[in-house]
């Protein structure tokens, strides 16, 4: 898995239990999957410069994107490879990858022709790897009507479910999304907005670090209220109603310049922000669009946190602030890792791939009926 804030290729090497089934909210998930080991792998700055001048909407070549598309595999299938040497694990000995691919654009709404895409060859994962690969995860569900996203809720129900208590699960990426696990009610999720792709963005343009560790950079700033207004009530996407999904084409640096435009304009002669104040306030543009969204269902239990957002203590912190009746921790204070968690997502959607059962969760995408996810590019030797 590498997701939008493209800083590494995560790889978790799993044994899921034969009996998992497709039950939730039995509260005992966790151990009916068994990490076996897990690898991060670097993500080539040029590359990652390349993806990002393809993947806001700017004007490409065929030839530009397919080369994208074959050194992504390159460096999906190398991860892979590298996880199974430190494991000491044979090709053979592994049933399937669940490989997402790199989302270069994602359009389910405002088009009479809904799209997403997500790039990194996986006849070459297929090649240079001898396993079978399961890919292409969204398009079907998006076939049946469906956002495409987000795809993780079904794996959150599975492991993090509770019967005694209200649980949301939000994995702030670099985009968020949240699961709500109701007790006795259909699961429901969404993209919330931006986790940590505008602070990423931020902090990269005014010091060249690639993230805030803990939050240092936004904490010496404070959050300007009335950007943070702008910013929510200028944007349609915090007001539609789910189902609903949205991307790096949605929040971007682009963005994040227009609102900081349009307020200098009107604020110029008053107002002074800081680099840190846009930070902190970035900070509280995560913070809030979860929160609000928590409100939306009335609050919750327990709000458990995954994801590198997760990693960042200011935002945990004022997620705890903003939150005083929920426990707000980590999704490792219930038994699932969640540095993990995203690609074990998808090791089970390919686990239910290979099994023939059906991956998406309609309450959740939005899909007029549950289907089968992604595609299988098999292995190949002489015998078969």
């Amino acid at each position: 898995m590498t997701g939008t804030s493209m800083d590494a290729v995560d790889a978790v090497l799993v044994d899921i239990s034969t009996n998992t089934t497709q039950s939730s909210q039995s509260g005992d998930g966790p151990n009916e999957f068994k990490v076996i080991a897990m690898h991060s792998h670097p993500y080539p700055s040029d590359l990652k410069d390349a993806v990002l001048s393809i993947c806001q909407g700017q004007q490409t070549t065929l030839r530009t994107l397919g080369e994208i598309d074959h050194r992504l595999a390159i460096l999906f299938a190398d991860a892979v490879n590298a996880l199974l040497s430190k494991a000491n694990v044979k090709p053979s000995d592994v049933k399937a990858i669940g490989c997402h691919g790199q989302t270069v654009w994602h359009q389910p709404t405002d088009t009479q022709y809904p799209f997403t895409m997500q790039i990194g060859d996986n006849n070459i994962v297929a090649e240079r790897t001898s396993i079978n690969v399961v890919g292409d995860f969204r398009r079907r569900d998006m076939a049946c009507g469906g956002q495409g996203a987000p795809l993780v809720p079904i794996f959150h129900s599975r492991v993090l479910a509770n019967d005694n208590e209200l649980r949301i699960v939000v994995n702030i990426g670099g985009i968020s999304n949240f699961t709500v696990l109701h007790p006795g009610e259909p699961v429901v999720g969404y993209d919330t907005g931006p986790g940590n792709i505008l602070l990423d963005a931020w902090i990269n343009q005014c010091t060249g670090e690639t993230f805030d560790k803990d939050g240092v950079f936004a904490s010496q700033g404070t959050t300007n209220q009335q950007l943070l207004r702008q910013m929510i009530e200028s944007t349609s996407y915090f007001g539609r109603s789910p189902p609903k999904s949205t991307g790096r084409e949605q929040f971007n640096l682009e963005w994040l310049h227009g609102q900081l435009d349009k307020f200098n304009q009107q604020h110029s002669n008053t107002i002074t922000l800081s680099p840190n104040d846009v930070q902190s306030t970035l900070v509280d543009l995560t913070v809030e669009s979860i929160a609000s969204h928590v409100d939306l269902h009335g609050g919750c239990d327990r709000l458990l946190v995954c994801g590198g957002g997760a990693r960042n203590q200011l935002i945990m912190d004022r997620l705890e602030e903003r939150m005083p009746n929920a426990v707000v921790e980590p999704t490792s204070s219930v038994g699932v890792d969640g540095d993990a968690i995203e690609c074990l997502a998808f090791a089970y959607l390919a686990y239910l791939h290979v099994n023939h059962m059906s991956g998406n969760v309609p309450s959740v995408t939005g899909a007029t009926k549950s289907t089968i996810l992604g595609a299988m590019y098999p292995k190949w030797s002489p015998s078969h």
